[in-house]
């Protein structure tokens, strides 16, 4: 584990990072929902209708949609890996949620880092930057001109910060995670100050309902 941060932190500073802003809240989040007598640490995320014709690209340059994960819970973190703290504080949270839940369970999940900075985020940076936190996640993304209609389709804060050249900007964007239930529901937004097992038990409810329990 220690040898995996220090390669992450490396790659950081090999991309001269730039911080990201933090967004107003989203318009589709609301009260937190009941879930087998406890309370999910994440909030309820309203339905997202928009999001059922988008496609992405994977980091191997396949075409998918969310569809091709139904059946599994899914977690989208949307960021670029120029960002040098909140994208690699939360997906370092996210990788120990997926240790906590074990390997059995952690088979029943697919973490999702969609790229809000295409141009810069090529298939060959995803590809080794995305799996460094965990060998499952997976990087997608869309063509900077389909960006914007991205974030809109998820109601994701999204926005570029010119910088001193063309190719030095930064991206304050959304910093919650979403989920998916296996049914490709949109159930929960996770907070970006949630912790690892709050994020794990939020999880193990949402396996828990899909299994029947």
């Amino acid at each position: 584990m220690r040898s995996c941060l220090s390669k992450i932190f490396v790659f950081f500073l090999a991309l001269g990072a730039v911080s990201c802003g933090d967004p107003p809240p989203s318009p589709l989040i609301e009260a937190a929902p009941q879930g087998h007598g406890q309370r999910f640490y994440g909030r309820k995320l309203a339905p997202l209708p928009e999001i059922e014709t988008l496609s992405f690209l994977d980091m191997n340059g396949q075409k998918r949609s969310l569809s091709d994960w139904h059946g599994k819970l899914v977690l989208l973190f949307f960021g670029y890996t120029h960002c040098p703290d909140a994208c690699p504080t939360a997906l370092l949270r996210i990788a120990e949620a997926m240790n906590r839940l074990g390997e059995h369970d952690g088979k029943k999940v697919q973490v999702l880092f969609v790229t809000l900075d295409p141009e810069r985020d090529t298939e060959e940076v995803l590809r080794a930057y995305v799996p460094a936190f965990h060998p499952s996640f997976m990087g997608l993304h869309v063509p900077q001109a389909q960006v914007q209609e991205l974030a809109d389709a998820f109601r994701v804060f999204y926005q570029i910060v010119p910088g001193t050249d063309s190719m030095s900007y930064s991206v304050d964007h959304g910093v919650d995670t979403y989920v998916f239930d296996a049914g490709g529901n949109p159930r929960l937004s996770i907070p970006y100050q949630a912790t690892a097992e709050e994020m794990a038990s939020d999880l193990r409810e949402l396996l828990s309902e899909a299994a029947g329990g």
